[in-house]
């Protein structure tokens, strides 16, 4: 009988992912999600607040020009642009970029199913409690129709994306670090280079999340190019299945 962790490039990939897999256990989720994927969180969620509210306007004061408050809306992105860039890659990172670059085709899929495996599994320690105090409020709130609740729930619901980690936190940190570098006009050879390796997972069968479920937005600059590089890969204008899920946040999507 055979199995997969006989095989060469399982074990590597195994390998590679646990040197990223030891940086993340050493720290609480919460702490590991802002120390290593530091261009998310709040930087994301005011850039995109910012977005929108260049083109609703529903903050505008009535002594303020639209084209005034608009402005003010774009510079507020340039300046969350400029704080992303200025921010460090952290090391692990680092080597997840370096190992999905550089390994093979097989080690590369071996490597990402099993840092998934153990980021999910660090994940359930952390967050089947607030699941479960989710539901038991949700169905306190149906009941009783309290606003309480609903504040509650807001506050559960926070501290869950807060606490989920995954393989999908990884990508998201590399498209808003791609942004960032875009935004600021300063392209490394090595930032450059994401979405074609992204482009290569893709072929290879690795989905592609469209739209960031933590702040419901869609990150186009970054988007645009993998698809861009796609388009060069296949030679022709592919036809790309899209997947739509919803549910709460972390519930198991």
């Amino acid at each position: 009988l055979h199995v997969d962790e006989d095989n060469e490039h399982c074990s590597k990939g195994c390998k590679m992912a646990k040197v990223i897999l030891e940086q993340i256990i050493q720290l609480q989720p919460v702490e590991a999600k802002k120390k290593l994927l530091p261009c998310q969180g709040k930087l994301w969620q005011q850039w995109t607040q910012a977005d929108k509210e260049q083109y609703r306007l529903k903050k505008k004061r009535r002594e303020m020009s639209t084209d005034s408050y608009a402005h003010q809306r774009i510079e507020e992105k340039k300046q969350v642009r400029q704080a992303q860039y200025n921010l460090k890659i952290s090391p692990a990172l680092s080597q997840f970029i370096d190992y999905i670059s550089d390994s093979s085709r097989l080690t590369r899929q071996y490597f990402l199913h099993w840092l998934r495996f153990g980021l999910d599994e660090n994940s359930k320690l952390t967050l089947t409690k607030l699941r479960q105090r989710y539901k038991e409020l949700r169905d306190q709130q149906n009941q009783a129709h309290n606003k309480h609740y609903a504040e509650e729930l807001r506050k559960v619901d926070q501290a869950l994306a807060d606490g989920s980690l995954g393989l999908e936190h990884f990508f998201r940190e590399l498209g808003q670090i791609y942004e960032a570098h875009v935004a600021v006009g300063r392209l490394s050879p090595k930032i450059s280079f994401l979405p074609n390796i992204i482009a290569d997972l893709l072929l290879e069968g690795t989905p592609l999340e469209i739209m960031d479920g933590d702040v419901s937005y869609v990150p186009e600059t970054w988007i645009k190019a993998v698809l861009n590089e796609l388009k060069k890969k296949v030679g022709f204008d592919p036809k790309v299945f899209t997947l739509s899920v919803l549910g709460v946040q972390s519930s198991g999507k």
